[in-house]
């Protein structure tokens, strides 16, 4: 994640399927693992995983992913077929700026410094 400046991966049932079981952020290796005294490069992601994300489809109107993200409080939402397999990620880097957007990356902006200013990183 930190090499590829990634924040959330989904996690799928194996490749073939890419039938989406849930999402691992860098906040879940960072707030979770990492205050548990775990490190990360020794543990297995299972306990960590996020299941029952909420998702939208590919199909689905800009406006209902905004206001999943909004609803929700989250910062990503999963893309999946009709079959519940993963096609992306849609997050709010990803949409145009509206004055919530810039609210909330601005909050997300100040979290991250605050993790990173108590070396939580």
């Amino acid at each position: 994640m930190k090499d590829k400046d990634v924040g959330c991966l989904p996690v799928v049932d194996d490749h073939s399927s890419r039938r989406l079981v849930g999402v691992i952020t860098d906040r879940d290796v960072c707030c979770r693992a990492s205050a548990e005294g775990c490190n990360p490069r020794e543990t297995a992601i299972e306990p960590y995983i996020t299941r029952n994300v909420i998702t939208c489809l590919a199909d689905d109107e800009l406006e209902r992913c905004l206001e999943l993200l909004r609803r929700h409080g989250i910062h990503r939402v999963p893309v999946v077929d009709k079959k519940s397999r993963c096609i992306g990620i849609v997050g709010l880097a990803d949409v145009p700026d509206s004055a919530e957007v810039k609210v909330m990356r601005e909050f997300d902006r100040a979290i991250r410094s605050t993790l990173e200013k108590h070396g939580i990183t």
